[in-house]
């Protein structure tokens, strides 16, 4: 069997580069304090809540409570692909991971992204800057990135077998 071609594109496709792996999760008890802040609808909601009678409040506040889930959820994966479509500007390949569920994780929040990046070795730093102003940036919305590298880039490698 000749791997040759395969491990010559393989070598070619990393060199200069390295992988990170970028996590986040998404805190939805700090996320749903935040939601009238970063939620249009749960704002204007809000304010007809406020600005009810009783019982219509009470209804109103149902219908809330309904509808923040469903906003959290819109929020999750808008924010996730909004911090993956950065990481990936910075990257030269991607790759999408399963979300895995907090029995694996270990952390009380639940996963939004998982994702390695084959990142240059020129912009490896900026990398590094854009996970730490996001990081900082997030923090305050519930989300918390966690970002490990630089690592060989195993998940950018592929051997074909030729036949």
């Amino acid at each position: 069997m000749d791997y040759s071609a395969s491990l010559t594109e393989n070598f070619h496709n990393i060199k200069g580069k390295e992988e990170w792996s970028v996590k986040i999760y998404c805190n939805r008890k700090v996320l749903n304090k935040q939601i009238d802040e970063l939620s249009e609808d749960a704002a204007e909601l809000e304010k007809q809540i406020m600005a009810s009678s009783p019982g219509k409040a009470y209804i109103l506040s149902r219908k809330k409570t309904d509808m923040v889930e469903n906003e959290m959820d819109r929020l999750c994966n808008n924010y996730g692909q909004e911090y993956y479509n950065k990481f990936e500007s910075l990257s030269e390949l991607t790759s999408r991971n399963n979300l895995l569920p907090k029995e694996i994780t270990g952390k009380d929040h639940s996963m939004i992204l998982n994702a390695t990046f084959l990142v240059s070795k020129t912009k490896a730093s900026e990398f590094v800057l854009t996970v730490d102003s996001l990081t900082k940036e997030s923090i305050n919305n519930g989300f918390i990135i966690e970002a490990t590298g630089p690592w060989p880039p195993f998940s950018f490698i592929s051997i074909k077998e030729k036949l």
